[in-house]
């Protein structure tokens, strides 16, 4: 058996590093209003921790009712089959659960430990730290140099792109930007559009503030340049703690920065729609140098789902390494609905009417 958490503010409580850390009031709402998300894609039997019991088997039904309109194979009574937990039931589960969140921090640890949970599967401490040290972005940035190093890579994919910077001083920025004349800032750890920044030509007294205050409290800012994106993708892999596998392609789309939804279709498909773009062969190149390098870099501190973020600029070169997300992502959902509908759709998150809405459409475009 195995307990699901759909713990959305993970990134923040890695930049944190507090395990009294409290998600700021967005964070704490997409929590409660989509918690339900994981039993869309666990076994039967198992545990998804939510906040209102009631609420989210309402949501899952609603949910669920939704998507048996487009899926071309019936679906399970997936009420019958999992089984909602709030955090005051945490005691009474078995200690040998396997606890699976969204991604693992101190304030999610010591929030189930409070709370009476005793799974010999939770993380220690030097567990923890591993986790939080690879998830920040100077972790994927050494990796993108040696990919853009691989002149091997290189020859076999076609045009790259992709550089990062480490910069612990508000000169350093101005110096990058004077070279490039258009940047990216991105504190260490952040992710989905959060803690970044664009700025062009000069910085301006608030974005100023916000670098001197990021330096402060992480030690320092990514710096990158700004491609002209034309498509955004990613790949999903899986680490056993020894191996990384792929999982299959991501696509999905953005607004400034912001993930807006997924496409969930065959791989067979989402490989044709971006062929054009990126040729399957060359997809397939990409992945497996992906598994390779990432096994070799995680095997022993990392087990379980992550994503490499990539993109297309509008001259087809292709940047293999965006960020790092080590923890599940849509990607990682998207990959499951397919296997549960069979059916092409598109899956986001909608906010209306002061909540967040899980929403699937009949259709392979987004949201």
């Amino acid at each position: 058996m195995k307990l699901h958490i759909f713990n959305p503010e993970h990134d923040i409580a890695l930049a944190r590093n507090d395990k009294y850390f409290t998600a700021p009031r967005a964070g704490r709402r997409l929590r409660e209003d989509c918690g339900f998300l994981p039993a869309l894609c666990a076994d039967e039997g198992d545990f998804v921790l939510v906040g209102d019991v009631a609420k989210a088997r309402q949501l899952l039904a609603d949910a669920i009712s939704t998507i048996s309109s487009i899926s071309s194979q019936p679906l399970a009574t997936f009420s019958d089959n999992v089984n909602f937990v709030t955090l005051h039931d945490l005691h009474k589960l078995p200690n040998d659960i396997q606890v699976e969140p969204w991604g693992w921090d101190s304030a999610l640890l010591f929030q189930l430990t409070r709370n009476g949970l005793e799974s010999l599967s939770l993380p220690d401490s030097d567990q923890l730290s591993t986790i939080r040290a690879l998830s920040n972005r100077i972790f994927s940035s050494s990796l993108l140099r040696e990919l853009m190093d691989d002149r091997n890579l290189i020859s076999a994919v076609g045009p790259m792109v992709g550089q990062s910077w480490y910069a612990t001083t508000v000169d350093k920025v101005r110096d990058l930007l004077s070279r490039l004349h258009s940047i990216v800032v991105k504190e260490p750890w952040s992710s989905s559009g959060r803690g970044v920044r664009y700025i062009t030509d000069s910085i301006d007294t608030a974005t100023e503030n916000w670098i001197r205050n990021t330096i402060a409290k992480q030690g320092g800012i990514m710096v990158e340049p700004r491609y002209k994106n034309i498509a955004d993708l990613g790949m999903e892999f899986y680490s056993d703690g020894h191996h990384v596998v792929y999982r299959g392609l991501s696509l999905f789309s953005t607004c400034s920065g912001f993930y807006e939804g997924n496409i969930i279709s065959s791989e067979e498909d989402k490989a044709k729609l971006i062929s054009p773009l990126l040729p399957k062969k060359k997809l397939l190149i990409l992945s497996h140098t992906l598994e390779k390098k990432l096994s070799s870099e995680l095997a022993g501190k990392y087990t379980g789902p992550l994503g490499v973020d990539m993109l297309i600029t509008d001259n087809h070169a292709v940047h293999p390494m965006v960020e790092i997300n080590l923890r599940r992502t849509m990607g990682h959902v998207a990959i499951d609905m397919y296997k549960l509908m069979k059916s092409d759709a598109a899956m986001g998150f909608v906010f209306t009417n002061g909540a967040y809405h899980f929403k699937v459409n009949p259709v392979a475009t987004l949201l």
